[in-house]
């Protein structure tokens, strides 16, 4: 029996994720929108909050929240009623998982992406479409890669830090927490924790704080 899920938000990264969802046998019930007028999102009804009662052994839910920031803070305020494990990895059937990697609760892994063997994930991480983190790579908590966004190995990306679109970091760096590697940018060296870093080879741009928005 395929797994009853909520999804929280009815964006467009809500959308992405409920078709990672069904993809991989999910059951979706209902899109959750506090902050809107939605009745009806994608066919499913819409509902301000979550229903009443939800357990793990009949419900799960997920994130559809595509700013890492935004998305810890709902975390945040969900984990006060609902345990972690209520939130699992949604991985697509076309992404490429090695053996030995870990994903952490809540994650989401999009089509065709690749995570590279001995890697790690955290929680609440968006893998984009054809993104990829190579060998012994480090995703730390609510950070995120954008479509096509890539590593080499031995990457360590901070939390809630971004790669955004078709962005490249390469072999050994650092990218510090909260920090932003801007679109089609090549990090040829570490970035420093809340920076913005942009160009081919990417150079300093200006300082971040973790909530400004980026998307």
């Amino acid at each position: 029996m395929s797994k009853k899920l909520y999804v929280w938000g009815t964006g467009g990264h809500a959308k992405s994720l409920a078709e990672i969802a069904t993809a991989s046998g999910f059951q979706i019930q209902a899109f959750i929108s506090p902050n809107s007028d939605y009745q009806n999102f994608l066919g499913f009804n819409a509902y301000p909050d979550l229903p009443e009662g939800l357990a793990p052994k009949n419900a799960v839910i997920a994130i559809g929240i595509g700013d890492n920031f935004t998305r810890q803070e709902v975390w945040l305020e969900l984990n006060k009623t609902y345990p972690i494990s209520m939130f699992p990895p949604l991985i697509h059937p076309t992404a490429s998982i090695a053996k030995d990697s870990e994903i952490g609760q809540g994650s989401t892994v999009h089509q065709n992406s690749v995570v590279g063997t001995s890697s790690q994930v955290g929680i609440f991480c968006t893998l984009n479409t054809t993104s990829s983190i190579e060998h012994d790579c480090v995703m730390g908590d609510f950070a995120s890669l954008g479509p096509g966004a890539r590593t080499g190995g031995n990457v360590t990306i901070g939390e809630r830090a971004v790669l955004a679109i078709n962005s490249t970091a390469r072999h050994g760096l650092q990218i510090g927490h909260d920090s932003v590697l801007g679109a089609a940018s090549y990090a040829h060296k570490s970035i420093p924790p809340l920076t913005v870093a942009v160009g081919a080879p990417a150079t300093f741009l200006k300082d971040r704080k973790a909530h400004d928005p980026y998307l």
